[in-house]
């Protein structure tokens, strides 16, 4: 999402446009960003056998998951057919289920060892991240884990600018 810092509102991005950028974008703007999906990495379980990653763009975090986790089953969705065919063209998510659809609709079914998302649940309304995260840790199996991770703003440009 950007701000539209003349409102003070937020407006979707286009995905579908700027898939094809879009990991480069997150390298200038997210910080330490190895430090951050490997944060979010190092929280799953040692054995994590199956994981489902809400959200997973054109598969930064999947990469990550396996190049830590090379022998556990990742299924992922997001709604972005462009940022899923970013996604399919690395070689390193070979093996990975890339699944079109929304993340308030329901999942494969688990239980999975870990539910994981980043920079995802904020673009929801708060009462559908509840949804959403109620329906993760349902389908987590006993000592699963579900991770979100993201990077937020202030909720004003003002006090945006105070931070």
């Amino acid at each position: 999402m950007k701000r539209d810092d003349e409102e003070g509102a937020y407006i979707k991005w286009d995905l579908e446009k700027m898939a094809a950028k879009y990991d480069k974008l997150a390298a200038r703007t997210i910080p330490e960003m190895e430090h951050f999906y490997g944060a979010v990495t190092d929280a799953f379980p040692e054995q994590s056998e199956r994981v489902l990653e809400l959200g997973c763009g054109t598969g930064i975090l999947t990469a990550r998951i396996r190049k830590t986790h090379p022998d556990t089953a990742v299924t992922c969705i997001d709604r972005s057919e462009a940022m899923l065919a970013a996604a399919r063209q690395k070689p390193e998510l070979t093996g990975v289920t890339l699944t079109q659809g929304d993340i308030r609709e329901p999942w494969p079914a688990g239980p999975y060892d870990a539910v994981a998302s980043t920079f995802c649940l904020l673009a929801l309304e708060p009462d559908e991240q509840r949804t959403v995260l109620k329906q993760a840790y349902d389908m987590l199996r006993p000592g699963g884990v579900c991770i979100s991770g993201c990077v937020l703003r202030p909720p004003t440009a003002e006090e945006e600018q105070r931070c």
